[in-house]
């Protein structure tokens, strides 16, 4: 029986989640999917790998991992695998995977798109590849290795000897707040000083 995980900003109305899991119900009726979260907010990679980061090291070895989500840019966007940690990861060269990993990985591939499609997730090309990396093949049967591993930075807070200003990556459903504020760097700059937390004009003290 394999795993299989989804992480996307597709949202739960559309017909394409359900889609890929007939299909590959149809190759393997035992396969287990979880959803670790449709609702990432569109586009947002940083939002992704955030979730995506605290939840893929918590499944055991041999769980493919796939990624929906989509940082539009200014130049053509590649579908990768990777093969990381005992998992493997398919999702999209656009520096999603450089904030989910600390280090760059070694086994990656372009997985070449069906001929003719004009859709990124084109859902046979998907399913396909899947298929092919459940069964044990060779990762570098499904295409080439990628020209260059993009990557992207983290969004690092701006320090002053007054002033912390960072950015908020997630909020949760308790609307709990998540920020790029560490709770070292927050003590290292604080000095043991009172502070005022400040947002949207809004002060917490």
């Amino acid at each position: 029986m394999g795993i299989l995980t989804f992480t996307t900003d597709w949202g739960t109305r559309d017909y394409h989640i359900g889609a890929i899991k007939g299909m590959l119900l149809s190759f393997q009726s035992d396969l287990q999917f979880i959803d670790i979260s449709h609702q990432v907010a569109r586009h947002n990679i940083q939002q992704a790998a955030y979730i995506f980061k605290n939840a893929y090291p918590n499944y055991p070895a041999g769980t493919l991992h796939i990624i929906g989500v989509h940082k539009q840019l200014g130049y053509p966007s590649e579908l990768i695998a990777i093969k990381k940690d005992g998992q493997i990861f398919i999702g999209v060269n656009d520096g999603f995977f450089s904030l989910v990993f600390d280090e760059a990985p070694i086994d990656m591939v372009k997985i070449t798109i069906a001929e003719g499609s004009k859709h990124l997730f084109d859902l046979p090309t998907l399913v396909n590849s899947v298929k092919h990396l459940l069964t044990g093949k060779n990762l570098y049967e499904l295409g080439v290795r990628p020209s260059k591993f993009i990557e992207r930075l983290a969004f690092n807070p701006t320090i002053e000897d007054e002033l912390i200003h960072g950015i908020v990556i997630y909020i949760d459903d308790f609307g709990n707040i998540v920020t790029n504020i560490t709770k070292d760097l927050f003590e290292k700059q604080r000095k043991g000083r009172k502070f005022e937390v400040v947002m949207r004009k809004i002060s917490i003290r």
